[in-house]
């Protein structure tokens, strides 16, 4: 049984590293870096392709999501100088925060279902994360707020 579960871990992994590598290209293609229909043709062909999303905004800064696979989903989060998320947890999905910009403990903290987490920017320069979410329930009424149940 370990065998297997780190058998599974390991794909999973290997998966991640993939989507995370899609999102690199996927980015430089963005700011024009790379000028390729070679590789938007590959990424679209495997399925790691969207079409950028309209910026979302939020009182704590925006979000906008870069790429959606089934049992994930990568957002580009930005928090803006002397903000902060809400205080909150989900119930079916992973979070794994790669720190872009800005000043913070981590390049990268993962977070489990049902730990309570937050993203606070304490820096007067806006913060960016990119935030892969997987699991069972990538989307946004897998959040559970504290403000909601206290």
């Amino acid at each position: 049984m370990l065998e297997t579960e780190r058998e599974q871990y390991q794909k999973e992994m290997a998966r991640l590293h993939q989507l995370v590598e899609d999102l690199e290209k996927r980015n430089s293609l963005l700011k024009g870096q790379i000028c390729s229909d070679e590789l938007v043709a590959d990424a679209k062909a495997r399925g790691n392709w969207v079409e950028p999303e309209d910026v979302v905004q939020r009182l704590w800064g925006s979000y906008r999501v870069l790429a959606e696979y089934p049992g994930c989903k990568i957002k580009e989060l930005t928090v803006n100088p002397q903000s902060a998320t809400s205080k909150q947890f989900h119930n079916h999905r992973y979070e794994l925060w790669f720190y872009l910009e800005g000043k913070c403990k981590w390049h990268q903290h993962t977070i489990a279902p049902k730990t309570w987490h937050q993203l606070t920017n304490s820096t007067d320069e806006p913060m960016t994360v990119i935030e892969v979410q997987y699991g069972t329930a990538c989307e946004e009424a897998d959040i559970v707020r504290w403000e909601d149940i206290k």
